[in-house]
């Protein structure tokens, strides 16, 4: 799965494209989400640069400026954890966004066989529990003081059936 792919693939709006992730790419995105915002500026960009190095990433382009990354990691195989970090901004592509990552989601499955593929989401954002249901996660429990502030979160995930 490349970036480019992306943009053949789904009509995005006017100013939105998708390219490979670069680590420089985080010095730009105004991420709000509690469980990111708990790093650093350091921290976020060697965490998602890691993150991209263990499995693969793109970044969402609004006229040239970052405003989400979304990757997955592989755990072992059939099996990888996807993230996804946004600015608010992304919101207001909600359906354009939805689709590429559910395309994104879908691509997993059958680029790396996947049986599993989870995520997991701070207990407290509703926003982003509603729309992980959106793309077709489910909850399997919650993780009890499993972010960097202590805040509990949802295992989610999609499975393929056997």
């Amino acid at each position: 799965m490349r970036a480019l792919d992306f943009n053949h693939l789904i009509k995005a709006p006017p100013g939105i494209i998708f390219v490979p992730f670069l680590p420089e790419h985080t010095r730009h995105l105004k991420v709000e989400q509690k469980d990111v915002t708990a790093f650093g500026p350091n921290d976020i960009t060697d965490m998602l640069s890691w993150q991209a190095r263990q499995g693969r990433a793109i970044t969402v382009m609004k006229h040239g400026k970052p405003i989400g990354i979304w990757g997955s990691v592989d755990i072992w195989d059939g099996v990888e954890e996807a993230w996804f970090v946004t600015e608010e901004l992304t919101r207001q592509y909600a359906v354009s966004m939805t689709k590429v990552a559910k395309l994104f989601l879908s691509l997993r499955f059958q680029e790396a066989s996947l049986h599993r593929l989870q995520i997991t989401v701070r207990c407290d954002d509703k926003r982003a529990e509603r729309w992980a249901k959106c793309l077709g996660f489910h909850t399997e429990g919650t993780m009890k003081g499993f972010g960097p502030d202590g805040a509990d979160f949802y295992m989610m995930a999609i499975t393929k059936e056997k």
